[in-house]
């Protein structure tokens, strides 16, 4: 980990989809860490807010729609970037995960040099003084 790397949380229920993640986040230079499902996800965010999430689609017993709805209803009018990612390419998937309020959607398998320069813009801003109040 790089210091004052952003913090990425991996939110997956495939143990070797969070494990690519995670290594690729690494060696990107971020500080990524994982959660299995959205419960521990959203237990982790009360713990410290990551600069970004990962948060897969389709996960048993809460999916990536409900932990964006929980996210947003309770850091409100914080905003947490979230990026959704599927196997799923259709477009009602697609507009789904923008009406859940997605920061992007990002398709399975991942393209690592996409996913990354996606991460890389969506936080630019945050490093940025200037756009602080519009986040924190």
């Amino acid at each position: 980990m790089t210091p004052g790397a952003a913090r990425i949380l991996i939110v997956d229920d495939d143990e070797d989809n969070r494990n690519l993640l995670q290594l690729v986040m690494s060696l990107e230079g971020f500080d990524a860490v994982m959660a299995e499902s959205g419960e521990e996800a959203l237990a982790m965010i009360a713990e410290q807010v990551p600069d970004l999430v990962l948060l897969d689609i389709m996960m048993p017993e809460m999916n990536g729609f409900e932990v964006i709805a929980e996210l947003r209803r309770r850091y409100a009018p914080r905003h947490i970037l979230v990026i959704l990612v599927s196997a799923l390419d259709d477009a009602k998937t697609r507009l789904l995960a923008r009406e859940a309020g997605a920061d992007d959607f990002f398709t399975k398998p991942i393209d690592r040099a996409d996913l990354c320069v996606r991460i890389r813009k969506l936080l630019a801003p945050a490093a940025d003084p200037s756009s602080r109040g519009e986040r924190g």
